[in-house]
């Protein structure tokens, strides 16, 4: 018998008396009630990672940041959390969100990942990458088919104007049937800054964040333009009208403006037949407002290595498929196949034209405006809103209302 017998034999017999050997966590925050496409997910990055477990933890939309925050502050930061579009720049400057320059440089998967140029942007700050890009979403353009076609007037294409707009408005309106020809846009928030990128390209500040550009002529022309539909020719809704939305999918506007992931819900509740349009061309473009959350890594997290395996297979084709799937969320690239996968969600004789229009003219022809926050945004914005009611709910001068807000504005940027 073999002295080397007994030896292997108790090595097998401690091997097996040993429980298994411990998965290591890796702890995932973000927020909502998708709980099955929060399960999916770790079941798909569990299973093609052996001796790792994913955890997925979910949070009340109001309660998230606060969460997020406590737990970096207080040392025991997730290994990936969600970090929002707003707060971006403001972490980043804080030195709370890790750079991934080096990461996504040395990763094969990033490298060959396509993602759209503006999608990835998304991601970026000040040039350098914090994030794999998630829940990308451009605003654009919903029509009421039914008023069109009432009224003689053929769909418009890619090539629309703002005066291509007002005339249609005009003649889509209908008191009497209680039909708006157009939505009120332009009035609030990034919804304002929409407007503002069509007639001066940029929005409310230069894209270097050096000048304030609300009171100059393309902001005051544009707001004027708004003005008029509402109180003049009375063709837009005013300001604070049921501004439920279930107005947008009972027929209340013929044209009127949205997220793209809101077509489904219009697919399920519109009375009507739809369509989607760019937003008509103003001076300077007609680009889409965008805007993209990223999955992001804390600066001060244990190890970072395990992080980016989260992320790196967030931008892996299966990764991509899974989030597609499970949280029919945008994907990241043209993918054809994965673009088909996203739209089955839409009724079939929509899936193509929608996919088409997407694909092939918004993202095809890069008419993205992506939003780069800045760390003074939410300061900016409560700025820009209170001069803007003062436009649209107490009727002062929109020249007067924005030398107000470029005032302010230029103090609290110091410049």
């Amino acid at each position: 018998m073999s002295k080397r017998l007994p030896v292997v034999v108790a090595v097998l017999v401690l091997a097996w008396a040993l429980p298994a050997a411990a998965q290591i966590e890796i702890r995932m925050m973000t927020y909502g009630d998708q709980f099955e496409a929060y399960r999916a997910i770790e079941e798909a990055f569990n299973a093609s990672h052996p001796g790792y477990k994913l955890v997925i933890e979910a949070s009340p939309y109001a309660e998230y940041i606060s969460k997020v925050q406590v737990n970096i502050l207080a040392g025991t930061p997730p290994d990936v959390f969600q970090a929002w579009a707003q707060y971006k720049p403001t972490w980043v400057e804080q030195g709370i969100l890790l750079e991934l320059d080096d990461y996504w440089a040395k990763s094969e998967i990033a490298q060959n990942a396509e993602l759209y140029p503006f999608v990835l942007d998304a991601a970026m700050y000040n040039g350098k990458i914090y994030g794999v890009p998630h829940d990308f979403n451009p605003f654009i353009m919903f029509l009421n088919v039914d008023e069109f076609d009432r009224a003689g007037i053929p769909l418009p294409d890619e090539n629309w104007t703002v005066d291509d707009m007002i005339r249609y408005a005009i003649r889509l309106n209908d008191p009497a049937r209680g039909v708006w020809g157009v939505q009120l846009n332009g009035h609030w928030s990034i919804n304002n800054w929409q407007w503002a990128v069509l007639y001066n390209g940029h929005g409310w500040l230069s894209d270097d964040r050096t000048r304030v550009l609300v009171d100059e002529p393309e902001m005051i022309d544009m707001l004027e333009m708004w003005y008029d539909l509402v109180f003049t020719r009375q063709v837009a809704n005013p300001a604070g009208w049921d501004p439920s939305a279930t107005q947008q999918y009972a027929g209340a506007y013929a044209i009127w403006q949205g997220w793209t992931g809101w077509s489904f819900r219009v697919a399920s509740d519109a009375t009507y037949n739809w369509a989607l349009a760019t937003f008509p061309k103003g001076p300077a473009n007609n680009y889409s407002f965008a805007q993209g959350h990223l999955w992001a890594v804390p600066a001060n997290v244990p190890d970072p290595d395990k992080s980016w395996m989260v992320l790196e297979w967030l931008l892996s084709p299966e990764g991509q498929a899974v989030i597609v799937e499970a949280e029919h969320r945008q994907p990241l690239s043209p993918d054809p196949d994965l673009w088909a996968t996203y739209f089955e969600q839409l009724p079939a004789d929509k899936r193509q034209e929608v996919q088409d229009f997407i694909m092939g003219v918004v993202y095809g022809k890069n008419l993205i405006h992506n939003m780069q926050y800045f760390p003074d945004f939410d300061r900016a914005d409560q700025i820009m809103n209170a001069n803007l009611n003062t436009i649209f709910y107490e009727n002062q001068s929109p020249a007067t209302a924005m030398q107000t807000a470029a005032e302010q504005l230029r103090a609290l940027l110091g410049l």
